[in-house]
């Protein structure tokens, strides 16, 4: 049953996806085309380096969250993944996934919300620099 549920969501999002570039004015086959005829090494190279930053986000917030709690490298990693998923869905400017992360510190770890606002804060102003 789960992997029909995830064929279905993969299914409509791809369909989600279809009608989007087509509203848009983009030929889905040229679209196809072009994606094809890139060499298979840059998409190695993009997926490497974005799971890279992401793993060093989550490493970063690792610590800034030990300072507060003991929080496992796991669970960091974790919750901030979960960030990055909510930021995907809602685009607005990295505000859900900072929300998210404060919201699941607070749950998983009973870390006060003043607190977890503190280190979100902190984790942005040094992810600016």
């Amino acid at each position: 049953m789960k992997q029909k549920t995830t064929l279905m969501i993969t299914l409509l999002s791809l369909l989600v996806f279809l009608i989007y570039i087509s509203i848009l004015g983009i030929s889905p086959q040229k679209l196809f085309i072009l994606l094809y005829s890139i060499d298979p090494k840059f998409y190695v190279l993009a997926i490497t380096l974005d799971t890279g930053y992401i793993l060093f986000y989550a490493i970063s917030w690792f610590f800034l969250v030990r300072t507060v709690y003991p929080i496992k490298l796991w669970d960091s990693i974790k919750i901030v993944m979960i960030g990055w998923f909510g930021d995907m869905l809602v685009p607005a400017a990295f505000i859900t996934g900072e929300a998210t992360r404060i919201y699941l510190l607070k749950k998983n770890y009973n870390i006060d919300y003043s607190k977890a606002i503190a280190i979100a804060v902190m984790h942005r102003l040094l992810s600016t620099v």
